[in-house]
């Protein structure tokens, strides 16, 4: 198993399964994997791109409405 280390005693598919979730949840897997982007590479960025507009725009418009209930102007 990468980053976990080696077990002694009996081993099964459940067994690296909770290991290696347990791992991840603590954090100490650190080795990221690189995978290419492949055939839906563009609309892998293109959504990245949309949600992080739609976040965006999303927070610019309650930071102007908090600016409006500050001033005490109905929206």
């Amino acid at each position: 198993m990468v980053g976990v280390g080696r077990r002694q005693g009996s081993k099964s598919d459940s067994v690296d399964a909770f290991g290696l979730a347990e791992a991840l949840r603590v954090g100490s897997i650190e080795r990221r994997v690189y995978k290419g982007l492949g055939e839906l590479g563009m609309l892998r960025e293109l959504s990245r791109a949309y949600r992080v507009v739609v976040s965006d725009s999303v927070h610019g418009q309650c930071r102007i409405k908090s600016l409006f209930r500050s001033r005490g102007i109905a929206t």
